[in-house]
């Protein structure tokens, strides 16, 4: 009898112990799965290549203040940027890292976007959300996965995948390469610890997003006058006075930047320098006709059931109030308002469109969790799968970057540039710049923002494809002609199976696309 009433006391007494070990071994494995997740995502979700696409525009005045091959010399170096922080950002990561950083920035930020869906995923699963977890974070990946994304954007000529992830006219919050627009992960983190009472990191989240990039200053006043109402409606006074305070306080200087940096230069520049952004350089962002579509009815329609779906919960004020107000603001820049499509409202979509996803896929989870019990395994194989395409995805980018018809020339300029060199290149070498790290007359896909900067790019565009479009042979002689004596352009890169025969000129590099010509000194 001694003996059993010994053990039963020590059993107690181990209890806690034994408690605390199973507790750490629980939080263990939470961290292992949710790191497993996390990279399991990055790989699905794959990191585009090195420069890619809006890197060309970002990247440039960081890397020339870095001191970056002659880029200190090109006309996008010396431009207004809106970007200040980012552009610190690049310029200490080739300072003293290394460009590899770039891609690891993207991923932290991935890490960070799926916390935020994660969190808002046990918001409203509660309960249940340990057992429908798995089925929720595999379907994340999956609606997520590049390789799925560019299967039906291949087939259909749709981006389908897209709809869950992007907002419209080709605005979105993550992508698969360090930008600026990426910090918007932060506004998702503002608003899972909103809903987890965590006021003071929400406020430092929604800061960290609109320092970054200015679009998010109508994206996070949207959401933070969503946040005061509801914070107004349950009667936190004082908090909700504080959200407005912290809030003014952290787009203040950003604002303040913007009025000081991209000062319209008088009212006919600056209408001349907006008829030029929204209907010749991004029309498909700015102008409602070019996105207004089947896709933006479902994602609409997408947006409204996750809303009603919450139409019980403290996100129901801050989410209605987002869209409300974005709604609002396209309502009077459908009616003429320029300067309302300036900021382009529709943007506030962005974050709506992956909010709307984190809630939806979080109320399909349970479903798909109880009617694929017998299957057990399955979230991991989703997983597994996605990783391949995406690792496939990868590898197909990094070739079709090699294979494109402008690497070849491009490395080439790279390893021979030198110094008070101007290189005029066709329009579409969206890459060209930063790969070459040379200073380069113009390109579409790069260009400044403010007002006389914008105007001076597009004179230069024209007279560019006067060179490089024009069938006119004595046209391209007339432009030739302005950029050799008035831009000072000193080499040229051409199609090779349009040549040039000029004694000022002469070829130093040819393939079978293009030929690279240097003026004779």
């Amino acid at each position: 009898m001694r003996m059993v009433v010994e053990s039963s006391l020590t059993r107690a007494a181990l209890a806690p112990a034994l408690t605390d070990v199973s507790g750490a071994r629980s939080r263990i494995r939470f961290a292992l799965l949710s790191a497993a997740v996390v990279a399991s995502f990055i790989a699905a979700y794959n990191l585009s290549p090195l420069y890619a696409s809006n890197q060309n525009t970002k990247f440039v005045i960081g890397m020339a203040r870095a001191g970056v091959g002659h880029l200190n010399q090109d006309f996008l170096a010396h431009t207004a940027d809106p970007f200040p922080l980012f552009s610190l950002i690049v310029e200490f990561t080739h300072r003293f890292l290394s460009p590899w950083m770039f891609y690891v920035y993207a991923g932290a930020l991935m890490a960070i976007y799926v916390y935020a869906m994660d969190g808002l995923a046990r918001f409203v699963l509660r309960h249940q959300y340990l057992n429908a977890r798995p089925a929720f974070l595999a379907m994340l990946i999956v609606s997520h996965c590049a390789a799925l994304r560019t299967f039906f954007l291949s087939y259909t000529h749709h981006d389908v995948m897209g709809l869950m992830q992007d907002g419209w006219a080709g605005q979105y919050i993550l992508g698969p390469f360090f930008q600026p627009s990426m910090f918007g992960v932060f506004l998702l983190v503002a608003v899972r610890w909103f809903l987890e009472r965590r006021f003071a990191a929400c406020l430092m989240a929604f800061a960290g997003a609109v320092i970054m990039h200015p679009a998010y200053l109508v994206i996070g006043t949207a959401l933070l006058v969503g946040m005061i109402v509801s914070l107004l409606i349950r009667r936190h006074w004082k908090t909700a006075t504080a959200f407005a305070a912290v809030g003014i306080a952290s787009m203040t200087p950003m604002v303040l930047y913007l009025a000081r940096s991209f000062p319209a230069a008088d009212p006919e520049t600056w209408a001349r320098a907006q008829q030029v952004l929204m209907f010749e350089r991004i029309p498909r962002h700015a102008l409602m006709s070019h996105f207004l579509s089947t896709g933006a009815i479902l994602q609409a329609a997408w947006v409204v059931a996750a809303i009603i779906m919450i139409r019980r919960t403290p996100l129901f004020v801050p989410f209605v109030l987002l869209v409300g107000v974005g709604i609002f603001m396209m309502v009077f820049a459908a009616a003429g308002s320029v300067r309302l499509l300036e900021v382009m409202p529709w943007r506030i979509s962005a974050l709506a469109v992956p909010l709307a996803t984190a809630i939806n896929l979080a109320w399909l989870a349970p479903i798909v969790a109880q009617r694929t019990a017998r299957l057990q395994l399955w979230p991991a194989v989703a997983m597994v799968l996605c990783v391949v395409g995406g690792a496939v995805t990868q590898w197909m980018e990094t070739d079709a970057v090699k294979r494109s018809p402008s690497y070849e020339v491009t490395q080439y300029v790279k390893h021979h540039a030198a110094a008070k060199e101007l290189y005029v290149v066709p329009s579409s070498f969206v890459r060209f710049r930063l790969e070459a790290e040379a200073p380069t007359f113009v390109t579409f896909k790069s260009h400044p923002n403010r007002d006389v900067e914008l105007l001076e790019w597009h004179r230069r565009y024209l007279l560019n494809e006067e060179l490089q479009a024009n069938p006119d042979p004595a046209m391209r002689e007339r432009a030739l002609d302005d950029l050799i004596s008035r831009e000072k352009a000193t080499h040229f890169i051409l199609r090779s199976d349009v040549p040039l025969s000029r004694k000022d000129l002469e070829p130093v590099y040819a393939d079978a696309s293009y030929t690279l010509y240097r003026l004779k000194q």
